[in-house]
């Protein structure tokens, strides 16, 4: 039962934050574009359901898997880890206002492989910031977005 309870969650949260999506209201001029401020949230909505059905799915299978124990109530690491990815999400959001955007995931990058226990240095710094470069590539030069660079940088 606990091995369905979290993907169950995710595909709740992914139709209610689906449906608050959907209610965002749009100017005028932007309901008929194609690209709009309803597209990302909606788009992460479907991502979120489509990866919590095969979660779901194969905890069914597990669950009925005798053979197996139960998980430990007593193991706190997997809560230790959640609990340091949390307060790293909660810190990128605050930072964002004074690092910008990119620096910020970085930092939330890092903080969140050291959380799960990556140890490699050349993963722990290399993979955030190839990919803080890669979205900034992206976003602000091939789409010519722009993003407030933070305070820190202005």
């Amino acid at each position: 039962m606990t091995r369905r309870i979290a993907p169950l969650a995710f595909l709740v949260l992914a139709i209610a934050y689906g449906w608050m999506a959907n209610r965002i209201e749009l100017d005028p001029w932007s309901a008929a574009e194609a690209l709009n401020a309803r597209t990302l949230p909606f788009i992460y909505a479907v991502l979120l359901a489509l990866l919590s059905v095969p979660l779901l799915v194969r905890g069914m299978q597990v669950q009925g898997n005798a053979a197996q124990d139960p998980p430990n109530p007593r193991d706190w690491r997997g809560w230790r880890t959640a609990g340091l990815i949390a307060a790293a999400v909660v810190a990128f959001g605050l930072m964002i206002p004074f690092a910008g955007l990119w620096p910020s995931t970085v930092l939330l990058l890092v903080a969140s492989l050291l959380a799960t226990g990556e140890r490699r240095w050349l993963v722990v710094l290399g993979a955030p910031a190839a990919l803080a470069l890669l979205g900034w590539l992206v976003v602000e030069k091939l789409l010519g977005v722009y993003l407030d660079p933070g305070l820190w940088f202005d």
